[in-house]
């Protein structure tokens, strides 16, 4: 799953969750076999989850608030999650 805003590429496989820079996995999409982009993006992973833990589903989302008022700071109680795509 891409999170250009972070520049992270998170791949949830079996039951561990991973972050990858975005635009490692991007050169490394566009390299050959056994270039160094390749090894740069197997270097570059970031486990998010521990060893112990077991991640059974991943959601992308989005923090909004409700209101259009761009002078107003976050309110947790007005704030939202919104699901990709709404």
């Amino acid at each position: 799953m891409a999170i250009p805003e972070f520049n992270k590429f998170l791949v949830h496989c079996e039951s561990t969750l991973s972050s990858f820079p975005l635009d490692k996995v991007i050169r490394a999409s566009r390299a050959v076999q056994g270039d160094a982009a390749i090894k740069d993006l197997g270097a570059s992973e970031k486990k998010l989850s521990k060893d112990e833990e077991k991640v059974l589903f991943l959601k992308a989302g989005s923090l909004v608030e409700k209101t259009a008022d761009p002078s107003r700071t976050a309110d947790p109680s007005r704030t939202v999650v919104r699901n990709v795509g709404e």
